[in-house]
């Protein structure tokens, strides 16, 4: 082999080397937040009660701010249902300014703002929060033993719930079980 080719080979591996080092660097420098909670990794994901949750996740050394990304289902862009650019990159942990809703299935996730650019998105998590409770309004009450009713037919009223599509009604007798 010629020096002509043994330079050749030798300058070939070398950007060889440079291409994979640069790209080795870039994925340390643009690592995504990690959510942690709520959620989990797949639909329907874990169980919320409160319309503001907080959200937490891993640090990313250099952010500068984060962006919090929520969508209900049918996911994606077109269901955004609350979206937060400037979220302070000293936090770990968030709770939106917004209700969500009663009886929805949500997915979020994040991305960091580092070096003056946007990292790619974070993975996802699941969660969701159910409907909420409808409220007895009458006959009876919540003591064991409620006022007595003088029909065998009463109409049965109660408050509605937000995000309910049916309600199930169940009468036990508290006397024969």
């Amino acid at each position: 082999m010629t020096m002509r080719e043994k330079r050749r080979k030798f300058e070939r591996a070398l950007v060889r080397t440079i291409l994979i080092m640069s790209c080795f660097l870039t994925s340390l420098c643009q690592a995504q937040p990690e959510p942690q909670s709520p959620g989990y990794t797949s639909a329907p994901g874990e169980r919320v009660t409160q319309l503001r949750p907080t959200f937490t996740w891993k640090k990313v050394t250099g952010a500068t701010k984060y962006g919090l990304y929520i969508s209900k289902y049918p996911y994606g862009s077109n269901n955004i249902v609350y979206e937060n650019e400037n979220i302070s990159g000293s936090l770990t942990s968030f709770t939106i300014d917004k209700n969500l809703e009663y009886g929805h299935l949500y997915r979020w996730n994040m991305r960091a703002y580092v070096n003056g650019k946007w990292t790619s998105y974070s993975s996802r998590l699941y969660f969701y929060i159910p409907p909420a409770k409808p409220e007895p309004t009458s006959p009876g009450s919540s003591s064991p033993d409620g006022p007595n009713t003088d029909t065998l037919t009463p109409t049965f009223k109660w408050n509605s719930a937000s995000g309910a599509s049916y309600y199930a009604f169940y009468i036990k007798d508290t006397i024969s079980g």
